[in-house]
């Protein structure tokens, strides 16, 4: 599945591909796989390049606000 966002006024391209409990994502054509466990609905635990990370998201309208690693980052 093929979104788009838009970041600090910078738009990405992001395709994700489940695969089992595997996800694959290629951000601008750079592919980086992640391990992925959803503990509620709007909290998620992800391993990247085997560092683990708890991830908060919310959604609002047309607006995606995610929490990680004590930062918030709003996307459109």
């Amino acid at each position: 599945m093929i979104y788009t966002f838009k970041f600090q006024d910078e738009v990405y391209r992001v395709d994700l591909e489940e695969e089992g409990d595997q996800i694959k994502v290629a951000i601008d054509d750079k592919e980086i796989p992640v391990e992925f466990t959803q503990i509620d609905p709007n909290l998620y635990s992800i391993i990247i390049d085997n560092a683990s990370h708890s991830i908060g998201v919310l959604k609002r309208g047309k607006t995606l606000e995610i929490f990680i690693n004590g930062e918030l980052y709003e996307f459109e």
